[in-house]
């Protein structure tokens, strides 16, 4: 098994939404996400999370 990422990799160019947020933040987006599955909320197919970030992507990265 092979890492997709190594621990050297800058975090820009694995996840450029994470650099504007802090960790409080994203704990606050965990518990959210938890509680919402919790309360049987809808959650997203794998499918439609690749989609998503794909265009993240794209739009993160307009000249790639």
């Amino acid at each position: 098994m092979t890492n997709e990422y190594s621990p050297d990799d800058p975090i820009d160019g694995i996840a450029p939404s994470l650099r504007d947020k802090t960790v409080e933040e994203l704990v606050q987006e965990l518990i959210e996400s938890r509680e919402s599955w919790l309360r049987g909320e809808r959650t997203y197919s794998t499918e439609e999370i690749q989609r998503m970030m794909a265009e993240r992507m794209a739009k993160d990265n307009p000249n790639s």
